[in-house]
């Protein structure tokens, strides 16, 4: 009697769980609004830094000769940058505004370097924006570039 009680309880906490991520699932579907050029367009353009302050070269020199275009080695070390100080807690930030600003600093080579290493899925949307089938796709990457660029903007209001 006992293993039966404990075999309908496995029974109906499996067919809960997939009703609630079936429904988590249709309710993402339909957070997801398609893409349009005006999104796309708000990205900005690719810009190219002729020099760096100091201290930032010095960080990301170890990566590789300065050439105006950032590689993944540079974002991964700006992307550490702006992690470990956006994560500290207990009014960082207020204590030293330096340190948030140099971090911002950072985060805007981790969207340049994004933004560049996007530039073909960005250039082929523009493309095949009239394409049905094409706008229906997840569009992974972009979605990412944008909720960057509105992190970005937050960040400089």
């Amino acid at each position: 009697m006992a293993i039966k009680f404990g075999l309908k309880k496995i029974i109906v906490f499996f067919f809960i769980s997939i009703a609630i991520t079936t429904s988590l699932v249709a309710a993402e579907k339909e957070k997801r609004k398609p893409l349009t050029l005006e999104d796309i367009n708000k990205l900005g353009s690719i810009l190219l830094l002729k020099s760096l302050p100091d201290e930032m070269y010095k960080t990301l020199k170890s990566c590789k000769p300065y050439n105006e275009k950032f590689t993944t080695c540079e974002s991964k070390k700006a992307g550490k940058i702006v992690g470990t100080t956006f994560r500290r807690k207990g009014g960082y930030g207020e204590k030293y505004p330096g340190k948030m600003m140099e971090a911002m600093a950072y985060y805007e080579i981790l969207y340049l370097t994004s933004l560049y290493k996007n530039k073909k899925a960005i250039k082929k949307f523009r493309e095949k924006y009239n394409d049905e089938k094409y706008l229906k796709k997840r569009h992974k990457s972009l979605r990412a570039l944008i909720k960057m660029n509105d992190g970005r903007e937050k960040m400089r209001s």
